[in-house]
């Protein structure tokens, strides 16, 4: 099953238990966007092909007060060099999840190529002769691909001579392509948080530590969406539930800081940032928090958000207003209030109803979501047994759900990443 090349394992419609309760789990789509001709295309990696395709005998699909599946089964028997022994409570499975390819797959993910890449991303730095270094500016591949009339800036950005596939040999990253070349990502699996998480013995007590809150799990092909990018596009970043204090208690790094410092890191310097946070801020305090190089960009809106798209609080209408497909915007959004992020995500999938008195204008504004946002992050509260004692208050849904919502992004070319 793991060793199959990715592009032999591109099907339709997978079908899978889930099949008998009347639902499917597509993992897998190709779909042109009709104004642009721009094909749209999620490849999922085989082992994440194969766990949507079981989500059901593995238990995924329960969730309720009583009962939260466990989101580590597959993590912790890739941890053995046995075969997998089946999950607790979990129905009966196809002979392939027994085979240790698919062990050995996760393991290595995990223990070798997950750490490998990460340490990558620290030590990565911008090539000395780059000219808009010696100008004293920020490094800027669209400052480059001006310059140099081409896209070989972006060459510079692989941390592999061979790319992500040289970086990941077993072939565990799952690829998009779509709004902006996305390229590799992370596979969609639970517990949607870094798998060291799972070998953990008190969560609670290493809440602030390396676990929980690691976003090390991601993955990033910026060489990818460099070669994408239009010399004039924009960047954008919306950061919806910006507290800028959130984790300062633990000692840890705003969350939202990470994502601009990564990006710019990368030659992608946000020109906008618009925060949104419902909590009352003082705006000195806000002001004296900003890192020095955000200032010029900062947009803070000391508003709660509005699902309604009609609604002048709802950062997507101003998104469809302002920007086009050949600008790059990223959205983070983490307001731990299911009643507006579901409604908000369904507007991303497309699939979010205007009000009854929407005309023709905010009927077309609000098509154009799903075309102009490129990379979406978002902690997808569901019942699972490692977040329990977080999420009791606020879970919604499953882990299957939690399938169904990113894999729906990904096949519209949005690089979605789940959030902590």
């Amino acid at each position: 099953l793991i060793k199959e090349d990715a592009k032999t394992i591109r099907t339709s419609y997978i079908a899978s238990p889930a099949e008998e309760e009347g639902s499917k789990v597509l993992t897998e789509t190709t779909l042109i966007n009709k104004d642009t001709k721009r094909t749209r295309t999620y490849a999922p990696s085989p082992t994440e092909d194969f766990v949507a395709k079981h989500a059901v005998a593995l238990g995924y699909s329960i969730g309720g007060v009583m009962k939260k599946p466990d989101g580590c089964n597959l993590w912790r028997n890739a941890s053995h060099t046995k075969a997998n022994v089946r999950p607790k409570d979990a129905k009966e499975l196809p002979a392939s999840f027994y085979d240790l390819h698919l062990n050995e797959t996760l393991h290595r993910y995990r223990t070798v190529e997950l750490p490998k890449y990460n340490q990558l991303l620290r030590e990565f730095v911008v090539n000395n002769n780059d000219p808009t270094n010696k100008e004293g500016g920020r490094f800027d591949v669209r400052r480059r691909i001006r310059e140099d009339g081409d896209y070989s800036v972006c060459d510079s950005l692989e941390l592999h001579p061979d790319g992500l596939e040289g970086l990941f040999p077993s072939g565990a990253l799952s690829k998009v392509e779509g709004n902006a070349g996305a390229g590799y990502v992370e596979p969609m699996l639970p517990p949607f948080r870094h798998p060291d998480l799972c070998f953990v013995d008190n969560i609670e007590e290493n809440y602030k530590g390396e676990f929980v809150l690691n976003m090390g799990f991601m993955v990033h092909d910026f060489a990818a969406m460099c070669r994408t990018l239009k010399p004039h596009s924009r960047l954008v970043f919306v950061d919806i539930g910006a507290s800028l204090d959130i984790h300062k208690n633990l000692g840890m790094q705003n969350p939202g800081f990470y994502v601009t410092e990564l990006y710019e890191k990368f030659g992608f310097p946000f020109d906008h940032v618009y925060a949104y946070e419902i909590k009352k801020k003082d705006p000195n305090r806000v002001y004296s928090m900003l890192p020095q190089k955000l200032k010029a960009a900062y947009h803070w809106y000391n508003v709660g958000v509005n699902a309604s798209f009609d609604s002048p609080n709802n950062p997507f209408l101003m998104l469809a207003e302002t920007y086009t497909e050949d600008d790059y915007i990223v959205v983070k959004m983490d307001i731990d209030t299911a009643t507006i992020e579901v409604p908000m995500v369904k507007l991303l999938l497309g699939e979010g109803k205007g009000s009854d008195n929407e005309d023709e204008r905010l009927r077309q504004l609000r098509q154009k979501i799903p075309k102009i946002v490129d990379a979406f992050y978002f902690e997808h509260h569901i019942h699972m047994m490692q977040m329990d004692s977080y999420w009791q208050k606020t879970a919604r849904g499953t882990i299957l759900d939690s399938f169904r919502l990113f894999t729906g992004l990904r096949k519209l070319g949005i690089a979605a990443h789940s959030w902590v």
